[in-house]
This record gives structure tokens, C-alpha cells and sequence, in this order.
């Protein structure tokens, strides 16, 4: 197979090698066991395909690198290969399965392409890159047997492409992770092993390779009033198949962060045999103009909108969701979570979440641990933290899409001058023994008993000293709780926990839970009740008791949407089929002691999560595989995540933070309204008329939460999340 030029599908569609079968008949002394891949500044997909039988040596099963540099391929040549499903295991010819460089004597072609996958395609590895990028081995990368890839580094992080798109600037140069080795001027690494970026005058640009969630600098000379660069990084298609990855990139002494889902129109054509990239600089990109980065403002264009907000409403911001390291420490951060002590060890933990601590901002990193040699799974961090006694906190770099991650270890640890930086965790170490009531209305987890189906005695005796109390609604006797109405009964609105011993445990249960509005308690059943407006209403149904707790937040944290999946109550996620569970499809975010809310939360903060897995021991899986089936499994919860976040007493609308892209004046209910959204590729939001059970619908685009208007009672905004 021989293959110049790729392309993203123009229908957001991954694979352009779907199920297919690359086979060579020991007998045929023509044929080559053989795929020369294209090469550019794009994603090649390949999904299902199997490669066996012998042939002569070729370059390689699958080599990277066709056409680099020529008018066809062009470049630059740093194109992502994504693998999934890809057997191997049935090759007998005397080649290796991946090589990089096919046919293309431009040293780009040996040194640029990568392969990633989230699977078992890459042996284990989530990244695969050329080994003449040495730099990469000091970031966990390890040199793979030459029978598996040919000059090859495996990686357990992701690397993923970086191009700056317009004129010529000379040699370009990327300071930061990977590029800390002396310069290899030797063909093909040419100094890009050091950081040297060539430009290709090919396509009018310039290109290399990254680690997700990293800083990095470029420099270049960048000069002239009239002259300016697009910068950009990875692709969309990645955006939607792993979740976000993201580089921080300073240029001039400006920093921007980089996301693979940034607009990226006019950027380049290709034109007939891959034409020069003219690209057309919008306010919505990321442009270095005037030796410095200019992040992308995303401004959307006035249409327009429903009703204005009136003269007594103020101009207040609902609060993004996701902050960069340009955010100096937030006074409105959410209170750390507690935990106790991990398997094994004596110490509690303090969870900052979307927080990191570095050097000059709020901490000190220890030797040889910025960040440590490989990479860690959550409690594996924490341990590495609780056996150096110098250290006083673990940063997980949770943006990383593997069940492990990049793990640093600080001291002098200074909370306050931390940073919001979204994608990163803070793991907070006390080292002294702290205890903490179950009563409490706090997220303290004391035990992993304190979210199991069996609280004791003394805990629900205790209950009746807590800050709130628990009072009948409509009578409380054979009456079920309800949201808005007697109808209104959304599975969204409550969590389930079966096998409670009494009423008092079920009471016992909401006391703790961060978000609990009221208990609907049933013989054994108990429904915590986490609808925002609380329990508005009853049904009348024989053996339920439906209570409103008094200590509830009177404004609830936003919720989010879950669905259970085959019923959701005893039932264990997977994936395409019963036996399906990869543990590459999901991020275990508590291996006990974690709630059921807890979990729910942690999952509406991982881009890309399509639900959780959780069990009465407070184990939280985050699964962002797509869950399609689910195993009997008693004490596990399996829940789908529906992607939605509601501002209550809120309005994104035209010249507030949103773009009208279309007005429903018939009256329907919210899901319907989020079904309309759903069937447009570009809806990122509704506006509905808050606490009216059906009601006009405005679908949104290009949704600023900085700009949407918070006190706006008459309407409640939805976010679509993915």
C-alpha cells in the first residue's frame, strides 16, 4: 500500500483505514508485507485492521513518512497516526511493525511523525515516537525493541503535534520537555532533537512534536507591524477521541494556552498536489504578532436574542469552569475534599482540585521530581509523596488520557499562592491524624462505611444533632418525592443506595453528601435527592417516606445530569460487550472512601468522561470510553453522563457571552430543548424560562461563560459540556 496525502475528514469521521485486512502470500516473491503511510500536518486514522502472513523485508509493516516534503505528502511532516484495534501479532516477515521515514530523504520524515492510540495497539505504549528525538527519554519515553519499531522511543504520555503557520523567521526554537539534550546536527535529526524547528516552504510552515500539558517556549524572529503566525496545536478529531490536551506556549514573555479543540478555519488549504497554506489570521486564533503570543479572544459576532435582562439585574459573570496559569489565586476557590488515609499508609489527604503548586507559586519542587521517573496512578503518587518526608504535597497532571499520570512532589507547600491551572490536581498531605463525625455536614469522608449500604447504629443515633433536620413533605407518609411537579421524577434528580439499614441510615447518608437536598426512603431503597430547586412536590405511593433536609445549602452546587445504564443498581460498566472492560477505558479517581456525588462531580470535571462506575466501598472508575454495556455486579453503580451543566438563574444570550443559533417559540420541555441542541453540530448551550415545566427554547453557540449574566432569576442556562 501506497499512500501520499491525508487529510482531516471534513465530517469530523477518525478512521480512513476501517476494518481492513493487509495480508502477503509466502509464495507471491513480488509482494511486500508493506503500508507506506502519508505524512503532514493532519491525523491518519486506522481502526480494526490486522496485518499477517511472510513476505521480504520491506521498510516496515506501517512506516510514517510517505512523500514528506514533496509536493503531494509536503509537511510539515509531524502527522499523528491514530491506532485502535491494530493486530500485529500474526506477522512472520522480517521487518519490523512501525518505522518512521518511508521513501522521503528529508529528515523530517524520520524524525516527526508520531503514533498514538488509548488501547493495546502500540504494545502497552500510549505514544510512539522517533528515537532520534533523544530528548523524550528524560519525560519516560524507553527505547523499543527493534523487532517491535524501527529507531523507536515508547512513551506512557502523549505527544502531540505543534505547527506555526505564515512567512519564513529563520530557525526556529522550542525550549521545554523533551528538547533538554545537546543538539544532534547529524542527519535526519538535524537539531530537532534540540528544539530547532525548519520551516517548510512547501506549505509555509513550521512544525514539531509536544507533550500534552506541558510549558514551552518558542523563539524565532519574530519581527516586522505587518507579519504574523497562527499557531496551532493538534487536532479536533483527538479533542473529541481522547478529551482535551493542551500545551502552555510562551512567546515574548506572553503565555497562551493551546487546546486542540481552537479554532483553526482558513488556516490552510491544500489545493491541488498540496499548495501553499495562505493562511487567514481570525480574532479567534492564536497568533504571535509583534514578537509576542496573542492568546485567541473567541469574541462571538451580536444576533439576535431573547428578552434583555431588566435595568435591576447587574452585570455579574458566571464563573468559568476552567482556568490557565495566567489566573492569580482565586478567594472563591471550592473547600479542598478530605480523604483518609490510602491502603497502607497513616497520613489524610486535602483534594484542591483544578489547582497546581509549583516553584515561586505556592511551592518547591523536590530533587528529582519534577516530575518523577514514569508516570503513577493517583494513590501511586500519594505514596511516593507519603514515604519522602520532605514532601507536603502530590500535583497529578490529570489531563493525561491513560490510567496513569505525570506525578510531581513539592515542599513548602503555600496554598494561598497556588494557582487555578485546570488539569492538574493537588494532593495535600497531613500528616497528622485528624478525625472527623459523620454528622458533620462537611465532604469529609471518614470511612469507607460512610458511603456503604451499612451505617452503623451509633451513626444513625447521632444523626438528630446535625446542623439540619429532616421534615415531611405533603405529610412524608406513603409519599414520593418529586421535583416540580408530581410528574417530575428525572432519574438526574436523585442517587441511589439500596440495602440501608432503617430510615435513620438513609438520613445518615444525605447528612454527609455535599449536595443532599432530601431522602425518598423506602424498605432498604434510599434516594438522596440532589435536584437543584430541592423536592418541590409528592406523589402519593404506599410504603415511601419523602423528607426535605433543613441543612441544605439554600443554593446547591450546579448539578449535572446521570442516567443510569441497564437500570444502573448492581450494575458494572463496560464497554462494547459484557466481558469488555479495558482498563485503558477508565480513570479510577478513588480506589474507596469516595461517594457517589463525589465520583458524579469528578466525572463533570474530566473532559472527555462518559460516565462512572461506582461501588458501596467508594471506589469511583471515570470512564471516558463509551459505555455500551454494563455486567451484573451487586453493590456497583454503572451511570452514563449527559454532558450537561446548569447555571440556575442564569442567561448566556446575544452580547452576553452567547450566539443565537436558533429559537424554538413552541413550548417543550428542558430535555427536549437539550435533544434539539443535540441534532446541531455547533449548539453549545440552552436557554430555558427557569421553573416552568415546559417552555421556549434558544439553542447557543460560541458560549463565553466569563460574559453570560448570572443574576438573570427568569431563566436557567444549560451548558453543553462535550
Amino acid at each position: 500500500m501506497y499512500w501520499k496525502v491525508g487529510k482531516d475528514f471534513v465530517d469530523g469521521r477518525l478512521w480512513h483505514l476501517l476494518d481492513s485486512v493487509f495480508a502477503n502470500d509466502p509464495s507471491d516473491r513480488y509482494g511486500v508485507l508493506q503500508f507506506l503511510g502519508p505524512s503532514g500536518p493532519f491525523v491518519f486514522g486506522m481502526k480494526n485492521c490486522a496485518f499477517l502472513g511472510r513476505s521480504p523485508p520491506g521498510i516496515a509493516a506501517l512506516a510514517a513518512g510517505q512523500h514528506c516534503g514533496l509536493r503531494g505528502g509536503a509537511g510539515p511532516c509531524n502527522v499523528q497516526y491514530l491506532l485502535e484495534n491494530i493486530d500485529f501479532s500474526k506477522m512472520h516477515a522480517q521487518q519490523p511493525r512501525l518505522a518512521f521515514g518511508a521513501n522521503s530523504n528529508v529528515g523530517d520524515a524520520a524524525v516527526l511523525p508520531v503514533f498514538v492510540t488509548k488501547d493495546r495497539s502500540l504494545g502497552g505504549f500510549r505514544s510512539i515516537v522517533s528515537s532520534h528525538l533523544n530528548g523524550f527519554a528524560a519525560a519516560g519515553c524507553v527505547p523499543i525493541d527493534s523487532t517491535w519499531a524501527k529507531d523507536a522511543l515508547g512513551c506512557e504520555v502523549s505527544l502531540r503535534r505543534l505547527n506555526i503557520w505564515g512567512d519564513d523567521a529563520g530557525v526556529l526554537t522550542l525550549v521545554g520537555p523533551g528538547f533538554n539534550v545537546v543538539r544532534d546536527m547529524t542527519f535526519p535529526a538535524e537539531g530537532r532533537n534540540g528544539g530547532d524547528i525548519k520551516y517548510d516552504g512547501v506549505r509555509n510552515g513550521y512544525g514539531s512534536l509536544v507533550l500534552s500539558g506541558q510549558d514551552y517556549e518558542l523563539t524565532g524572529l519574530f519581527n516586522g507591524p505587518d507579519r504574523s503566525w497562527i499557531v496551532e496545536f493538534s487536532d479536533p478529531v483527538l479533542d473529541d477521541y481522547f478529551g482535551t490536551d493542551w500545551v502552555n506556549l510562551r512567546v515574548g514573555g506572553e503565555t497562551c494556552q493551546l487546546r486542540q479543540s481552537d479554532d483553526r478555519s482558513f488556516i490552510c488549504a491544500m489545493g491541488e498536489f498540496g499548495g501553499l497554506c495562505n493562511s487567514r489570521t481570525l480574532s479567534s486564533h492564536n497568533i504571535i504578532a509583534a514578537g509576542h503570543v496573542r492568546c485567541a479572544d473567541g469574541s462571538p459576532n451580536p444576533t439576535p436574542s431573547p428578552p434583555s435582562p431588566s435595568s435591576t439585574h447587574t452585570s455579574s459573570t458566571v464563573s468559568q469552569t476552567t482556568s490557565t496559569t495566567s489566573s492569580s489565586a482565586s478567594t472563591s476557590r471550592q473547600a479542598p475534599v478530605l480523604f483518609p488515609p490510602i491502603s497502607g499508609g497513616s497520613a489524610n489527604w486535602a483534594l484542591h482540585r483544578e489547582l497546581n503548586c509549583w516553584d515561586g507559586h505556592g511551592a518547591r519542587s523536590l530533587p528529582n521530581s519534577n516530575p518523577l521517573l514514569g508516570t503513577y496512578t493517583v494513590e501511586g503518587c500519594r505514596e511516593q509523596c507519603e514515604m519522602n518526608l520532605e514532601c507536603e504535597a502530590a500535583v497529578i497532571a490529570k489531563h493525561v488520557s491513560t490510567p496513569k499520570f505525570p506525578c510531581f512532589l513539592r515542599t513548602i507547600l503555600q496554598i494561598s499562592q497556588c494557582r487555578d491551572y485546570a488539569d492538574f490536581d493537588v494532593w495535600e498531605i497531613r500528616r497528622t491524624t485528624v478525625t472527623a463525625s459523620t454528622t458533620s455536614r462537611s465532604t469529609v469522608v471518614t470511612s469507607a462505611t460512610s458511603t456503604t449500604t451499612s451505617i452503623t447504629s451509633s451513626a444513625s443515633s447521632t444523626s438528630s444533632s446535625s446542623s439540619g433536620d429532616f421534615v415531611p413533605v405533603d405529610g412524608g407518609i406513603d409519599r414520593a418525592c418529586r421535583g416540580a411537579s408530581s410528574g417530575d421524577n428525572s432519574p438526574s434528580y436523585y442517587v441511589i443506595q439500596n440495602g440501608i439499614s432503617g430510615l435513620e441510615g438513609c438520613k445518615a447518608i444525605c447528612i454527609i453528601d455535599a449536595l443532599c437536598q432530601g431522602i425518598e426512603y423506602s424498605t432498604g431503597r434510599c434516594e438522596l435527592w440532589v435536584r437543584p430547586g430541592g423536592i418541590e412536590a409528592t406523589a402519593a405511593v404506599s410504603g415511601f417516606i419523602c423528607l426535605r433536609y433543613t441543612g441544605a445549602p439554600t443554593t446547591t452546587p450546579s448539578p449535572w445530569s446521570f442516567f443510569p445504564v441497564d437500570g444502573g443498581v448492581n450494575r458494572a460498566c463496560r464497554g462494547r460487550s459484557v466481558n469488555d472492560n479495558l482498563a485503558s477505558y477508565y480513570h479510577v479517581a478513588a480506589s474507596r472512601g469516595m461517594s457517589l456525588t463525589q465520583c458524579q462531580a469528578a466525572c463533570a470535571e474530566l473532559a472527555g468522561c462518559q460516565g462512572i462506575e461506582h461501588n458501596q466501598g467508594g471506589r469511583c472508575e471515570l470512564w471516558t470510553k463509551s459505555i455500551q454495556a454494563t455486567r451484573s455486579l451487586t453493590g456497583y453503580t454503572c451511570l452514563r453522563f449527559d454532558a450537561w451543566r446548569l447555571y440556575q438563574g442564569s442567561n448566556c444570550y446575544e452580547g452576553h457571552g452567547g450566539s443565537l443559533l436558533h429559537y424554538i417559540t413552541e413550548k417543550i420541555s428542558v430535555d427536549g430543548c437539550k435533544a434539539e441542541c443535540l441534532k446541531k453540530d455547533h449548539c453549545e448551550g440552552i436557554s430555558v424560562r427557569s421553573g416552568w415545566e415546559e417552555s421556549p427554547c434558544w439553542l447557543y453557540t460560541q458560549i463565553n461563560l466569563n460574559s453570560c449574566v448570572l443574576d438573570y432569576p427568569d431563566y436557567d442556562f444549560w451548558h453543553r459540556l462535550q
